[in-house]
């Protein structure tokens, strides 16, 4: 592949695909895929018809269903008269439905972390969830419709299913005009780590410098668990991504800069009122108070996660959390 020209050697000694290379395996996806060359065409035009009528923001519900966007009431919409066959059997999803009137910060401009459906009808949820996979196996694009500036209007987005994941019960949505590379390894912790967002843009792959906070969720998750590190909190919608290095000091999205932590601790942390000491990972609260019981935080340390944060990330936030002590500072703590 090297003397092909497919592999080329970046400033940090790793092998990485060239241009050619992404360029070949995107013609090795479009070959695996050949019965799906109509129904991608057909989406692309209704992309670009909802944008010559004006979109893709603040435009009607009605237009999004004239163009055949989305139809029904259901969360995720599926043309089967179109899609199925006998290797997607339920079809393959061709939009999602995002109300906004829960969780709303999991949709951003750049994607979404959608969860999976869970209605009265079990089986068409399963039968969802089953078009929505097909969609990331495909390769095809789907689109997101969210909610715009006022009731009646909408906003779609354009992009492609990139991950998913049966036991947290969601998947992941990036959103981009352009075609998404194939996935690198899942070899998270081989890795180099990238503490702040100017080496990891040197550093990660196309895929991963597409800014994307649902993907640095999904893979927090993924990683640690969904239950708060610190209280062991695990309720559906109270418990957030937290970075270590903040992201208004350019932390990065490296799944090891973050925790999962409910909002009051995700709170609480970012104010400083309690910290991680390196090494040990035992849990420091501020010497002039709240204590760690007056916080609500029942562990210790974080020994119990099944997986550890990066020493890095610790040692970072260890030492944004004294700037605020100076008597630690001088004690060289």
């Amino acid at each position: 592949m090297v003397r092909a020209g497919l592999l080329e050697e970046d400033e940090y000694g790793q092998w990485t695909l060239s241009a050619a290379g992404w360029e070949q395996a995107r013609e090795v996806r479009r070959r695996n895929r050949p019965d799906h060359g109509d129904e991608f065409m057909r989406r692309e035009a209704m992309w670009e018809a909802l944008l010559a009528a004006g979109g893709p923001g603040d435009v009607s519900a009605g237009l999004i269903r004239d163009l055949g966007i989305y139809a029904g009431a259901r969360g995720i919409y599926v043309n089967q008269d179109r899609t199925k066959s006998t290797v997607a059997p339920n079809g393959i999803a061709l939009s999602f439905l995002h109300t906004g009137r829960s969780f709303s910060d999991e949709l951003t401009e750049d994607g979404v972390l959608y969860r999976y459906p869970k209605t009265n009808r079990p089986g068409d949820d399963k039968f969802e969830v089953a078009a929505a996979k097909a969609a990331y196996r495909s390769g095809l694009p789907v689109f997101v419709v969210g909610p715009g500036s006022t009731l009646t209007k909408r906003i779609v987005y354009r992009g492609y299913v990139e991950r998913f994941d049966d036991e947290l019960g969601a998947l992941l949505i990036t959103f981009t005009q352009d075609e998404l590379p194939p996935p690198p390894p899942e070899r998270e912790d081989e890795n180099p780590f990238t503490l702040t967002d100017e080496a990891s843009k040197r550093t990660y792959s196309l895929r991963q410098n597409r800014p994307n906070q649902g993907r640095f969720a999904m893979k927090v998750f993924q990683r640690y668990g969904t239950a708060c590190a610190v209280c062991g909190l695990d309720v559906y919608g109270l418990v957030q991504a937290a970075h270590l290095r903040a992201k208004k000091r350019s932390g990065s999205d490296d799944e090891r800069n973050g925790l999962p932590l409910c909002a009051n601790h995700h709170l609480a942390f970012d104010r400083l009122l309690w910290a991680i000491e390196p090494g040990t990972l035992k849990l420091a609260s501020r010497h002039s108070g709240p204590d760690l019981g007056e916080l609500g935080i029942s562990k210790p340390d974080l020994t119990h996660l099944k997986r550890k944060p990066h020493d890095g990330s610790v040692a970072d936030s260890w030492q944004e959390w004294k700037k605020g002590q100076p008597d630690l500072l001088d004690t060289g703590t």
